[in-house]
């Protein structure tokens, strides 16, 4: 879609983002427990660990690279289970080469505005049970202000798309762009499994419970991976002697009014762990 094409689109969602903030602003949380959600990404390769992660809980939304070899089979399972669907856009990170394994569905740094907008349609297109955009890397990418204002203008302008802040690194300015094109919008806290070490997985998803209870809600992101899918299958068991609830990522979006979020499941008590 072109700039001129959504120029309309955008001063409509710029209306009805004061609306929605103005209905966040005047609607009291109903749930104070403090709340976790959580992001799986790169599911499209690995059938056997993506078919475990399908079996988590549905709150836990995948994020699926729109080129992998089933990704049509992981985000049509994940819709009937009324999951949330990300695409898992690549984008280019510091000192990495490897965009090239992602063609035509990845954006590179020297990206023109028309190149961006024929690749997100196209890997819109690749997963349209998507509900939402987060960048796989992106270090380089998601620090430049103009790629990151065109690729959110393209997301407010295509249908009602959120966007996560994978937030691969401190200077991103991904989050801040979407907030100013008025996307609904949140940014990763934790990385489960930067280590493959069960013992620091853990330990990362109890900074996530601590983060969720001193802010209120926090975000995780983490891989399909065995050490991952084991401490997520015990882990999630304690969430009531934790005191969180699991919810879907959209329930933490920015730009969304309180009655547009959907409901929680796996609730628990203010017992801190």
């Amino acid at each position: 879609m072109t700039a001129r094409r959504c120029i309309g689109a955008l001063a409509t969602l710029a209306g009805a983002a004061a609306l929605a903030a103005l209905s966040t602003a005047q609607a009291a949380d109903p749930d104070p427990t403090p709340s976790i959600a959580i992001i799986i990404d790169d599911l499209g390769y690995r059938a056997a660990l993506d078919a475990r992660i399908l079996e988590l809980p549905p709150e836990i939304a995948v994020a699926v690279l729109p080129n992998a070899p089933n990704t049509r089979r992981v985000a049509e399972t994940a819709a009937r289970q009324s999951r949330d669907v990300l695409v898992h856009l690549p984008m280019q990170a510091l000192g990495s080469g490897g965009l090239a394994d992602y063609a035509p569905v990845a954006l590179r740094a020297d990206v023109t505005r028309d190149e961006l907008e024929r690749v997100v349609a196209h890997a819109l297109a690749a997963v349209p049970e998507a509900r939402g955009v987060n960048n796989h890397m992106g270090s380089l990418l998601t620090r430049q202000h103009e790629p990151m204002r065109w690729l959110m203008q393209t997301l407010a302008c295509h249908r009602d798309l959120y966007f996560i802040d994978s937030y691969t690194t401190a200077e991103s300015v991904a989050h801040r762009m979407a907030q100013e094109a008025h996307v609904p919008t949140a940014r990763r806290d934790v990385f489960l499994d930067d280590s493959h070490d069960a013992v620091e997985i853990r330990a990362q998803f109890k900074r996530l419970v601590r983060l969720a209870h001193e802010r209120g809600a926090a975000l995780a992101i983490g891989h399909p991976q065995l050490e991952t899918l084991a401490v997520l299958e015990s882990e999630l068991a304690l969430l009531e002697q934790y005191g969180v609830t699991l919810v879907p990522a959209t329930a933490l979006l920015e730009g969304v009014s309180a009655r547009e979020r959907p409901a929680t499941v796996l609730a628990g008590t203010r017992t801190t762990p």
